[in-house]
């Protein structure tokens, strides 16, 4: 086990490295990167970790290569947690035109960007958090917006604000209520209470993607169990999973 002055030194050269290989890729393409055949264009000021994972292809690689294997282009989807708006390119580059998508991102800092690199008509971001415990939330704000979550799991670094809540049902009957639509899911533990909470609005899904994250959880080895067995229970199974990436299709689909 490293001490913690080793620790410190590691993580000094670690980022040294990455600032290279970032400074490098600037130097001919600017901040913009390439994502599973998409482009999109990033802040300068956002978290080393994120410019070296998309240079180096590790970004969100298991939910892209999910995602571009069984989206369904003809159904709308409904993504939760837009983040940078990167995986959100995808999931619109792989849609028909005229195809409804809406996204869902907490942190308000990251509507600008993550609209900028949906950039597609048929797409819209919203500024909200999901939550079942009244009509705002408070959402932690982290330097990494990968670690940012629902107030609950504070620290030194992190900044709660108050942003509106909402539900999947509310979202879904936003959309139009559609039968079939296609649920992306990736919002930092908060799954688990949408699942007990909405799986009524879960049931009239056709595909379900969700990243879980058991590990923010008390009960971290039964949360999988929980949701798996909620899911089969409104009448899906378990397609594929990839590290903690699920992906639950309908029975009758």
């Amino acid at each position: 086990m490293l001490t913690g002055d080793e620790q410190i030194k590691k993580t000094v050269i670690r980022d040294l490295f990455r600032q290279r290989r970032i400074a490098r890729h600037v130097m001919k393409n600017g901040w913009q990167f390439d994502f599973h055949g998409v482009k999109v264009s990033l802040p300068e000021n956002i978290d080393l970790a994120i410019h070296n994972a998309l240079i180096q292809g590790k970004y969100e690689a298991e939910e892209a290569k999910l995602i571009s294997r069984y989206l369904p282009k003809n159904k709308p989807v409904l993504e939760l947690g837009g983040s940078l708006g990167v995986v959100s390119c995808l999931i619109g580059s792989l849609l028909e035109e005229t195809v409804l998508h809406v996204i869902v991102e907490a942190n308000p800092a990251l509507i600008e960007v993550c609209s900028q690199n949906v950039g597609r008509p048929s797409s819209e971001v919203i500024c909200k958090a999901i939550s079942y415990n009244g009509a705002t939330a408070l959402f932690d704000v982290k330097s990494n917006p990968h670690a940012s979550m629902l107030s609950g799991a504070t620290s030194e670094n992190s900044k709660a604000i108050e942003v509106e809540a909402t539900t999947l049902s509310a979202l879904w009957q936003g959309m139009g209520a559609p039968e079939g639509y296609t649920l992306i899911s990736d919002i930092e533990g908060a799954e688990v209470e949408m699942v007990v909470h909405d799986a009524e609005t879960l049931s009239h899904a056709g595909l379900i993607i969700i990243e879980l994250h058991p590990h923010l959880h008390a009960d971290s080895l039964q949360v999988v169990d929980r949701i798996n067995n909620t899911l089969v229970q409104a009448g899906f199974f378990l397609l594929e999973k990839t590290a903690e990436v699920y992906v639950w299709l309908k029975r009758d689909v």
